[in-house]
């Protein structure tokens, strides 16, 4: 993954590939957790709603696509 170094001031810098990667943005927020001697971040995301949790998607979610797509032709 790569080497970091702490400052004075104890911060860190996660390297930019991973933020991007991970979709972190300024302002976000993290648990912060340790377990014999590892540390662990764990982002604190609010709102994040599941749509879909394996099943199959129904005719009525494709409902009149085309006419939603491309107008009533």
């Amino acid at each position: 993954m790569g080497e970091v170094e702490m400052d004075g001031r104890g911060r860190i810098t996660i390297p930019k590939e991973v933020r991007k990667r991970l979709g972190m943005r300024p302002g976000d927020t993290f648990e912060f957790t340790t377990d014999d001697g590892d540390i662990h971040l764990h982002p604190k995301r609010e709102g994040i709603v599941t749509i879909r949790r394996g099943e199959d998607w129904g005719d009525e979610a494709f409902h009149d696509a085309g006419e939603a797509t491309f107008g009533d032709e």
